[in-house]
């Protein structure tokens, strides 16, 4: 069968590195109230609306309307895109059927509400070995070697006089996204990714090649040092006119 696509995040989705050369280059005007604003681009828009209650939108557009005076080039699209992680340092190592490939010549750059993710679209490749899957079987299908890089989380504080406090330093992206939508009161609302205490590792998710995936919601969360199995069958719907 044609193999579907598949979609993967890194749940620390912007690198500190960037974000620090970002700040040396401003005069250390990227700030963390920016960073707060920039987190909320791509949620659904309940969870947008539940955040500013934490963080006044308004105020968070101020600051972008004034960074883009430092920096005039700057676009929220831009920073995800620069900011995100590296195919070459994530995708380690990726092979189908036992047949090794480059994983980052096919992995596509995508920006979901999980900030920069990869999708892959195997059906599409330019190799006739990746385009089915020929015999059942884990090792016959697509494997995927990946690095969370820990180490290169985000880290910034608020200027607060607080900021000594555990609530107001951003160890990862995803503890940012978590303090921003914490008044959601109904746990109904908060599904994947809001509803785990996951720091890093990824998300996944195999999808058809139509379908644009909130990976927040849907997917397959893998914790570092864990293997994941996900077997994939087709179903075929006939009708009858």
């Amino acid at each position: 069968m044609a193999f579907p696509s598949v979609t993967i995040c890194n749940y620390n989705s912007i690198r500190q590195s960037f974000v620090a050369e970002l700040n040396r280059t401003t005069n250390g005007s990227f700030s963390y109230d920016l960073l707060k604003y920039l987190a909320l681009s791509y949620l659904e828009v309940q969870l947008v609306v539940t955040a500013s209650d934490e963080f006044p939108l308004q105020k968070g557009e101020e600051l972008l309307q004034n960074f883009t005076q430092i920096v005039p080039n700057f676009t929220i699209n831009g920073f995800f895109s620069n900011a995100g992680p590296l195919c070459e340092e994530t995708l380690l190592l990726c092979s189908f059927g036992g047949r090794e490939f480059n994983c980052c010549k096919y992995a596509q750059p995508i920006l979901t509400d999980m900030g920069l993710c990869y999708r892959l679209e195997l059906a599409k490749a330019d190799e006739i070995f990746l385009q089915s899957q020929i015999h059942a079987g884990v090792a016959n299908g697509l494997q995927i070697i990946a690095d969370c890089h820990k180490e290169d989380q985000v880290e910034m504080e608020s200027s607060s006089s607080n900021s000594d406090s555990e609530e107001e330093t951003v160890d990862s992206f995803l503890r940012l996204l978590d303090q921003l939508i914490s008044g959601i009161k109904s746990k109904s609302d908060i599904t994947g990714l809001f509803a785990q205490v996951f720091d890093v590792g990824f998300r996944y998710y195999v999808h058809s090649d139509s379908e644009l995936p909130a990976l927040s919601s849907e997917g397959i969360t893998v914790s570092p040092g864990t293997r994941v199995y996900s077997a994939v069958s087709p179903n075929r719907v006939r009708s009858l006119n």
